[in-house]
């Protein structure tokens, strides 16, 4: 499993997750913005709470996200 070093907002539905293998990759969550409780995310002020929870994220809501599916779904970064 990776670890998240750090994690930073790029837009209301995109994330920038720097992993412990140095690398970071871009994260867009909208993809599961039609799914249960991710539905909430949509709207941009919850998905800004987002928080590292060092082997995921999370929200307020409860909604999470393990760092192995961050990992998959992400592109590098260009910063």
């Amino acid at each position: 499993m990776y670890r998240i070093n750090a994690i930073s907002i790029v837009s209301d539905q995109e994330l920038d997750v720097q992993f412990d293998t140095g690398e970071t990759k871009r994260c867009d969550i909208s993809r599961y913005f039609d799914k249960g409780i991710f539905r909430q995310l949509s709207n941009p002020n919850l998905f800004r709470q987002v928080r590292s929870i060092t082997y995921g994220i999370e929200w307020p809501n409860e909604a999470d996200l393990s760092s192995d599916t961050l990992y998959a779904i992400g592109v590098i970064s260009q910063k």
